[in-house]
Formats: structure tokens, sequence, C-alpha cells
């Protein structure tokens, strides 16, 4: 994949790379490789970089309209995380919860019944969620009528979560999928395996 020229705040279509990664890539010299593989949506990447182009800041008045709506933005996410903090240290509180549910019961939204293949297929939950594979995957670790212990970070700002309701895979298409199943959960402990081998020895 040869993706030309892009800006460090780009996403690569297809790909999935977070902001170290990113930071990663752009730090490389011209002509190095990674020295390990970088995490990627479906697995691991090696990467060189062919070209250094240096950015070329624009007039003030050009970007100016951006630069106020980042900052309106930035902002408001800044509120939303300090207001899920406080929200969530009585969600995860027994003696508080129930009190703390009863304020919010207007504000939460259900999301349609969704099963592990969501994580595999990019995340997609809804349109408030977007796209959050890992949101998926620790959905199915929780028991129902448990908030998750953090904050979800959403495309708008932040989200609480709280399992529901969880359904019994229908048997037949257990059977019918079952070596697929086993082998993402394989592949994707393996690449837990190897992101962990990685990170002790970039430590």
């Amino acid at each position: 994949l040869e993706t030309g020229l892009i800006a460090q705040s780009d996403s690569i279509e297809g790909v999935g790379l977070d902001a170290a990664a990113m930071e990663e890539l752009f730090n490389l010299p011209v002509g190095q490789v990674t020295q390990t593989p970088i995490k990627v949506t479906d697995g691991y990447i090696m990467a060189i970089k062919k070209e250094d182009k240096p950015s070329e800041p624009k007039p003030l008045e050009e970007v100016s309209d951006v630069i106020k709506t980042l900052l309106t933005t930035e902002a408001a996410k800044a509120m939303a995380l300090e207001r899920c903090d406080e929200l969530r240290a009585g969600l995860t509180d027994p003696a508080r919860v129930q009190d703390v549910e009863i304020g919010l019961k207007d504000t939460v939204l259900t999301s349609e019944p969704f099963n592990r293949q969501v994580a595999n297929s990019g995340g997609v939950i809804n349109d408030d969620l977007g796209i959050n594979p890992d949101l998926v995957l620790e959905a199915f670790s929780l028991e129902p009528g448990i908030w998750l212990d953090r904050n979800i970070e959403t495309m708008d700002g932040f989200a609480l979560v709280k399992l529901r309701e969880l359904t019994p895979a229908d048997e037949v298409e257990w059977l019918d999928n079952k070596d697929a199943y086993l082998e993402q959960l394989t592949n994707r402990k393996l690449g837990e395996m190897w992101q962990s081998y990685l990170e002790v020895l970039y430590v």
C-alpha cells in the first residue's frame, strides 16, 4: 500500500492507525523502515518513509474558522470528559448507582443488539458511538446491568456504557460458524501476545 503524501492529522483509509502510530511514522527518517511492526485494525504492518515534505502554514484568515471550531470542540470535549468522570464515579459505586441512574434516565440511549462480529467489521454500533471495536469487545466482558469502569471516546465526546442484556448465541448459528469464531479469537489473542512482546522489547 502506497499512501502518497499525507498530513499527520489525516487518517489512512482501511488501515486504522492511532495517533501514536502516526507520530512514529512521521518521525521516521526518509528511507528508513519501522524498527518494529505497527498495530493496525486487522493486524500489523511494516512501513517505510519515502518522502518528507515540510508543512506550509496557511494564512490565518483561511484557517481562523477552523481554529475556532477546533478550540470550541476541544473545550466541549474537556467538559464532557470531566462530567463523565463524575458520573462514572457514582455509577461504579454500589451505594450511589441507583440514584445516578435515575438522574440519567432521560439521556440514556440504547443501541440495537449487536454481536462480536461487529468488532471484526469495523466496530460500528450506531451513529452516536461510531466506530469502536474495543467497546464491542469490552461489552461482552461485562455482566448485564454493570457499567464499564472507563469512559469511551466517541466521535463527538465521551460515553458511559452499560451492558443491558446478553443474549445467548443461536446454537445452529454457533455450530455453523464455530470454526470461524475460534479462528478469529485465536488470531486476536495471538495479536495481543505479539503486541505485548513488542511492547516489552520496546521498553
